[in-house]
């Protein structure tokens, strides 16, 4: 879980949230606890990639041949760019693994949370689909794609969030891209409730610090 004491916000009087709330203190504190909202998603693949003993890199040159790689049964690959097609914008996937014992290309669209809007539901089927098909027909591969909602455990329910774009073969759940990164799931939540009690602390300190606030809250108690 990303931690509010490592994220900054905006430390201006202009920011929206001061404008809403009109307290310099408190707008500056939610501008980071936004940030650290945003952050969580890349926060969460570099936990993934650190404890990921298949991880690689080098995905382009892989697929294009110029790298080759059987030592092991899978590799996998974090943000890594690649061009779908000569010519055209590079796609960048969240994961992309290679199951070279079972022939399986497989690239999925890791998130955090569980809810999108249909645009960019919409979007992301349109980045990973025809991602997955390339590097499969480049390997001779099958190729696979998934959209992973790694805190949601119900698969309708990702559905739904995902606006219906994603049928349920194609969507996953934490528990399962951990196993195929060969990750401790369990690891990964203790580590990241950790970092939440934290995140809860500091903001509670954070807030116990502005007088105005203080003030307000033993008016009302």
């Amino acid at each position: 879980m990303a931690r509010i004491a490592d994220s900054k916000g905006r430390e201006d009087d202009n920011s929206g949230y001061t404008r809403l709330l009109g307290n310099r203190q408190l707008g500056q504190l939610l501008s980071r606890i936004h940030a650290t909202v945003i952050r969580n998603g890349n926060e969460l693949e570099d936990m993934l990639a650190r404890h990921c003993p298949y991880r690689a890199t080098g995905l382009r040159e892989r697929v294009s041949g110029a790298l080759v790689l059987f030592a092991q049964p899978r590799e996998v690959y974090f943000g890594e760019a690649l061009h779908i097609r000569p010519g055209e914008h590079q796609a960048v996937a969240d994961v992309v693994i290679l199951d070279n014992t079972r022939r399986r290309a497989i690239v999925v669209e890791l998130k955090d949370g569980d809810e999108f809007d249909t645009k960019k539901a919409d979007g992301e089927l349109r980045s990973i689909a025809p991602l997955a098909t390339a590097i499969g027909k480049r390997l001779d591969y099958t190729p696979e794609y998934f959209f992973c909602c790694f805190n949601q455990e119900d698969k309708q329910a990702i559905v739904r969030g995902a606006k219906g774009r994603f049928a349920e073969e194609h969507v996953m759940t934490g528990r399962e891209i951990c196993e195929l990164l060969a990750v401790d799931w369990q690891t990964i939540r203790d580590q990241r409730e950790r970092d939440r009690r934290e995140n809860l602390r500091h903001f509670v300190s954070e807030l116990s610090a502005m007088p105005e606030i203080m003030a307000m809250l033993r008016d009302n108690a």
